[in-house]
């Protein structure tokens, strides 16, 4: 486990040192986002990332922005199907484990889990969704559910290492921002609290009913046998 700093170029270079050390089968990208609630998404939810775009990666061409899609991740599937599985659980027993409040006094466990989400991916914090470069992204892609500042940069790490062997990637946000409504401060630091708490609350709950990897057994040690003088 890693705190990784803010934006791409820290998140990579911690989720590489990770996947050399380590050598994990999975990687978990987990933190907070700013959501849209034109998506359903509200604060407190769990996001959890289908497809990650990257919306700083383009050509300026003619004064436009033409973004291009080749740093994009695709997160793995089979953790996508647990996290289906996770959300249709009939016990909800694990919504209680958070502690931290909700600054809207709604039961802590009001929250709802978002899967098979497309999130924006950039090293600009985007509080105003209006702005001319983002709003170039969200034309293109308007079933954006949030925006984070991480992803790409550990998608790329576990791209290159899936390179080598199979490595699966989730990325797993609370929302704690709406891009545009202009939030207080110490409010918002209340929801990043709360966030932080309900995205950490799934993916313990997902990460607890994967089936464990299968050890390979050893085969025994060869040992050849005596012969007989005989």
């Amino acid at each position: 486990c890693c705190l990784s700093g803010k934006g791409q170029e820290q998140t990579a270079s911690a989720a590489t040192m990770i996947l050399e050390r380590a050598k994990p089968s999975w990687v978990f990208l987990v933190g907070i986002a700013g959501g849209f609630p034109t998506q359903g998404v509200s604060r407190g939810d769990v996001v959890v990332a289908h497809v990650i775009h990257s919306f700083d990666y383009g050509k300026l061409k003619d004064g436009t922005f033409i973004r291009r899609s080749d740093n994009d991740i695709n997160c793995d599937r089979s953790l996508l199907s647990w996290a289906e599985v996770a959300v249709a659980r009939e016990d909800h027993q694990w919504r209680r484990s958070i502690t931290e409040s909700r600054p809207d006094d709604k039961d802590a466990a009001a929250f709802k889990v978002h899967v098979d989400c497309y999130i924006a991916s950039s090293n600009k914090v985007v509080d105003d969704p209006d702005h001319d470069f983002y709003a170039n992204v969200a034309k293109a892609f308007p079933e954006i559910h949030a925006v984070e500042m991480e992803g790409i940069g550990a998608g790329a790490s576990a791209r290159l290492a899936q390179s080598e062997r199979a490595v699966g990637f989730l990325m797993i946000r609370g929302i704690s921002d709406e891009p545009g409504a202009g939030t207080g401060k110490e409010q918002r630091a209340q929801w990043k609290k709360y966030a932080t708490a309900t995205a950490a609350a799934f993916t313990r709950t997902l990460i607890e009913q994967l089936q464990p990897k299968k050890k390979a057994i050893p085969p025994p040690s060869y040992s050849p046998r005596k012969m007989s003088p005989h």
